[in-house]
């Protein structure tokens, strides 16, 4: 699974300046592990409504970079958790896998780290 990106929704945010491209998509990626980590502790400590919250802001993330298929992939959590206002930890486990390989199409690509820690 390969995650395309698509960054020209930031390209024009940052008026095409390369340096604020990278700092737009550091940050990014900060705040995406961040919330990744956000998700994994109320899944964990059984927050559903809270983690509903967690994982659309997340999802927010990955619209920016026009991440088609894990938008998909939450979108099927975030319906799920409003049935049975819960996931299981597999479930938070693709959410991670999708963003890693975000990650890691950020780093080919641009140059960005994607080995930002989790905790």
């Amino acid at each position: 699974m390969v995650p395309l990106i698509d960054v020209s929704l930031i390209q024009k945010i940052t008026f095409n300046d390369e340096r604020l491209l990278n700092d737009f998509l550091d940050e990014w990626v900060i705040d995406a592990r961040k919330k990744m980590v956000l998700i994994h502790d109320r899944n964990s400590n059984g927050s559903g409504k809270l983690l509903f919250w967690a994982i659309h802001e997340l999802k927010t993330n990955f619209t920016m970079l026009s991440c088609s298929e894990a938008i998909h992939y939450v979108d099927q959590l975030l319906k799920q958790l409003e049935l049975d206002n819960s996931i299981t930890q597999k479930d938070v486990n693709g959410i991670e896998e999708r963003l890693t390989h975000i990650l890691n199409e950020l780093k080919r690509i641009y140059g960005i780290s994607g080995s930002y820690p989790m905790d």
